[in-house]
Formats: structure tokens, sequence, C-alpha cells
């Protein structure tokens, strides 16, 4: 029997379950697929804690889990003076992108790979292209950026000239990613263009989008008790808080005089967005065990998106929603 190859996947989250958030819809997949073929090393850098029940559901799939924990530091005056000036040398970590426990991370990528060599690792987002280049022993190296650094900075539309110096900055240092790895991939057309424009071969750097995640489906619909306009996200995400926000402004000027409700389907919602359900019109789910019942149960969803980047996973699902 011819023994699998050798996979690292170099992830900044544990991306279990599926529809934790972005990053997570996105890689369950990719590892369910990938594990038929490969013998993966799932190295995740997270936030938080990660239950067992989770690990477990990891280990379906992997045959080892690296988790590195992340913890808030003091950091000192003077060192923050001087992580922005090292930030500021053309190729280091844009200071947008700085984080003062690298030097950790560091030495637990070094322990967890030490005398191993893959056949190929995929570093998730360019923040850890570099030490993974550095630190782990591979045959093939690919990264997925997923959505521009410099496209999403660009956005912010930050004025003055340090502002465009760190966004120049920012297109060195992820452009300097791109041609460290053997192949590398966005989830849009538009961040592949915006971000790597026409200085790498094309042939090295390719267009990956998510699809749809199906698994969990119903066809079940939650009887709401009028004609429904509905919002769908990560609702502590600034940018989902912001659309949804924008969507009740517009939902007040025009359904004064109409029985509609608005509803807001995502976990964790923030504080803004749990105040609209003070609107007797306002249905704010929160987290919910499935998600399908109350997007089959809305009529019309309107993403008014101001900010943003990548591919919105939000309008497959309800676009995906309407062709079951």
């Amino acid at each position: 029997m011819t023994s699998k190859k050798k996979l690292l996947v170099c992830i900044p989250d544990f991306p279990f379950p599926a529809r934790k958030n972005g990053i997570s819809i996105r890689y369950f997949p990719i590892i369910e697929h990938l594990s038929a073929d490969y013998d993966i090393h799932l190295l995740s850098i997270v936030n938080g804690s990660v239950s067992l029940e989770l690990q477990h559901e990891a280990l379906r799939f992997c045959s080892r889990l690296s988790i590195y924990m992340r913890c808030p530091l003091m950091v000192g005056v003077g060192r923050k003076i001087f992580s922005r000036l090292k930030s500021s040398v053309p190729g280091q970590i844009p200071f947008e992108f700085f984080r003062y426990d690298n030097s950790h991370i560091e030495h637990f990528i070094k322990g967890e790979t030490k005398g191993v060599r893959y056949d190929a690792v995929i570093a998730v987002l360019v923040s850890y292209q570099a030490l993974i280049k550095k630190l782990v022993i591979a045959d093939r190296y690919i990264l997925d950026v997923i959505d521009s650094p410099y496209s999403v900075c660009s956005r912010k539309l930050a004025r003055g000239f340090m502002a465009r110096y760190d966004l120049w900055l920012t297109g060195l240092w992820e452009r300097k990613a791109l041609k460290s790895a053997d192949y590398a991939f966005y989830i849009s057309p538009l961040d592949r263009l915006v971000g790597a424009g026409d200085c790498i071969d094309n042939s090295r750097v390719g267009v990956i989008p998510n699809g749809l995640f199906f698994d969990d489906h119903v066809h079940e619909k939650v009887p709401f008790r009028c004609r429904t306009v509905g919002y769908l996200g990560h609702m502590s995400y600034p940018p989902n808080i912001k659309a949804a926000l924008r969507l009740y402004r517009i939902f007040n000027e025009l359904y004064t005089e109409y029985d509609v409700q608005l509803v807001i389907i995502g976990r964790d919602p923030s504080a803004e967005i749990l105040a609209l359900a003070s609107d007797p019109r306002v249905i704010v789910t929160g987290t919910v065990d499935n998600i399908w019942p109350y997007i089959n149960g809305v009529d019309i969803f309107v993403f008014p998106m101001e900010i943003g980047s990548g591919q919105q996973n939000k309008l497959l699902e309800a676009m995906g929603a309407g062709s079951q």
C-alpha cells in the first residue's frame, strides 16, 4: 500500500466547524478533499481555545494537530516605536499586519515541524508565508492569499504621506510573498489582479474561489408573519455591521407604510445590531443551529456592502437557497 504524501497546512484559525467563519467555510471542504490523498498536519494559530470536540472532528481528516493559542502581550512604548520603525523598511511586515508575538509563533512552528520533510505546505495568508519558508522543510511551498492585503488596505481610503507609504509597503510585502511561493492563489480574480498585477508569472498565481457549503442544507422554512427583507453574515464583523445598519436606515425610509419585517441572520451580533431588535419590525436571530430555515423563509436579501474584500459567501448562500 502506497503511503500518503505529507502536507502541512498553516492556518490563522481552527477551520472547524465549517460555518465558524470565512476561513473555516473555505478550508473545511479543502481539508476534507485533500485528506483522501494527503497525510495532513494541521497547524493552527488561534485567538482562543479549541474544544476537544472540535479537535476530534478535525482528526477525522488530519493525522496531527498543532494548536498555538495567542495571548495578549504587554508591550512597552519603546518596543512599539521600534516595531513601527522596523515595519517601515521595505520588505518587512507592514505595521498594519505586525504582531508582537511573532517570535513566539516562530518558536512554535519550528518546534512542531522539526525533523519533518513535507511534500507540500500551504500557508494561509501572507502573514505566515515568510515564517513557513524560513522554518519548514518542504518540496513545494503554496500560498493562499485569500483577500489581497494591498486591496484590503487600499479600501480604507486613508490619506496622508504615511498612509500612502504604508500602502506601498503592503504591496511590496505581498508581491515578495508571492515570489517566494511555488504557487499562490487568491479568492477572486479582482484580488488577484490588484494584489499580483502583471509582475508575477501567471502560471504561478491563480484563483480558487469558495463554493457553496450545502452539507447542512434543509428545506424547512421559518414562517415569518409577513413579507421579509433579509441580511446574512457574521454579525460581529465590521463590514457586516456597517452594511446591516445601512440596510436598516434604507428599510426605515422605504417601509414605513408597509407590513414588512427586516431579518438579520448571523452569529455573534454586536451591540449595535442587537439594539436594532428593539424595533418590533426587526428580527435579529443571533447564533442559530442551522441558518437555512431562516434563509429559506426570507423573501428577498439585500447586501448594501460599503467595505470588504474577496468573495462574499453570503451572496452565494442567498442565491443558492433560491435555487433549491
